[in-house]
C-alpha cells in the first residue's frame, strides 16, 4: 500500500525491498492503491533511494480515484497473477488495511491463503487504531497466517522473527 495513509512507511518498504532484493532472486513486490501494479523491476533497476512519488508516476497504482480499495486491489492481484501463487510463496502485504467502505474482498484473501504456504499482514498504524472506521483488519485477520503492528525497526525484527 502506497497511499497517503501510509505513505512514510511505503517509502520504508520500498526501500526495504530494494535493500534485500539481491538475497531472494525470486522476490516480487508490488505496489498499490486502487490500481495494482508490480514494481519488481523498478526496485531491482534502481540505483537509489526510490520514493513513493517515483513508483507513482512510472506504476498503474491508482485506477480509479487514487483512494485505497483492497478488495479491488486483492481481486485484480488474484486475476492477474494468482496463477503465480503456489505452496511455496509468502505473501505479505504491507499497508493500513483500510478499504475506504468499500467492499474488503475476503473471499479473495482467503483464496490466496489456500494456495500460498503463508500470508502476513504488517501494519503501520498502532493496534489500538486497527478495527476503527474503514479498517478491515478483523475480517482479513482469519485468512491471514499473523498481521504485526509494524511501526518501527524493533516491531519489523519481533515480526520477521515470528514469520521465519
Amino acid at each position: 500500500d502506497i497511499s497517503g495513509s501510509v505513505a512514510e512507511f511505503a517509502s520504508f518498504t520500498l526501500t526495504l525491498l530494494q535493500a534485500i532484493n539481491a538475497e531472494f532472486s525470486r522476490l516480487r513486490s508490488f505496489a498499490f492503491i486502487d490500481g495494482i501494479a508490480e514494481v519488481s523491476d523498478h526496485i531491482r533497476n534502481s540505483d537509489s533511494f526510490l520514493e513513493v512519488r517515483h513508483v507513482l508516476y512510472r506504476a498503474d497504482v491508482v485506477r480509479d480515484d487514487g483512494h485505497s480499495d483492497y478488495g479491488a486491489v486483492l481481486a485484480r492481484f488474484w486475476e492477474r497473477y494468482g496463477t503465480d501463487v503456489d505452496s511455496r510463496s509468502t505473501i505479505i502485504i504491507t499497508g493500513d488495511a483500510r478499504a475506504n467502505h468499500r467492499p474488503p474482498r475476503v473471499d479473495v484473501l482467503q483464496a490466496m491463503h489456500a494456495r500460498a504456504r503463508k500470508v502476513y499482514l504488517l501494519n503501520p498504524e498502532p493496534e489500538v487504531d486497527w478495527n476503527t472506521t474503514d479498517s478491515v483488519v478483523d475480517t482479513y485477520a482469519p485468512a491471514l497466517d499473523g498481521v504485526f503492528e509494524v511501526r518501527n525497526l524493533r516491531q519489523l525484527g519481533e515480526a520477521v522473527f515470528r514469520i521465519t
